[in-house]
């Protein structure tokens, strides 16, 4: 699978070899869930390394998957102090638990599911958070 870099950035690789990465810059995820840039490895897909710098890119939609996720992430962000109850529309919509974390009770973390979503299943996440609750 394809990913791209998504942020200039200087990377130590598993290898311990330093590296500088261009935004833009396609990387490989092998069988072994390890991104891969020009035979080096760099990180597990699932570390909070390779969700912040790479996106899914197979599909030749990485930058609209990226700008989605950015976005739906600050919804997030921006709803996260404590006794706001916008978070319950993520908690109690049987549809969003496909993309949490189970190991936390208290608190949502987006899962690989979320970072490797479609662009159709993205939209729809952006569209049922940014909706004004009623």
């Amino acid at each position: 699978m394809e990913y791209l870099v998504v942020e200039d950035h200087f990377e130590n690789t598993l290898s311990l070899k330093k590296i500088h990465l261009k935004k833009g810059a396609h990387v490989d995820l092998k069988e072994d869930r390890i991104l891969y840039y020009k035979g080096q490895p760099l990180h597990y897909i699932t570390s909070h390394m390779g969700h912040k710098y790479f996106v899914r890119d197979d599909d030749h939609q990485g930058w609209v998957r990226y700008k989605l996720q950015k976005e739906i992430l600050k919804l997030c962000a921006d709803h996260s102090a404590p006794g706001d109850t916008w978070g319950d529309r993520l908690w109690q919509t049987p549809q969003m638990q496909v993309y949490r974390r189970p190991e936390n009770e208290d608190r949502w973390l987006w899962n690989q599911r979320f970072y490797d979503a479609k662009i159709e299943e993205l939209e729809w996440i952006h569209w049922y958070l940014s909706k004004p609750i009623k």
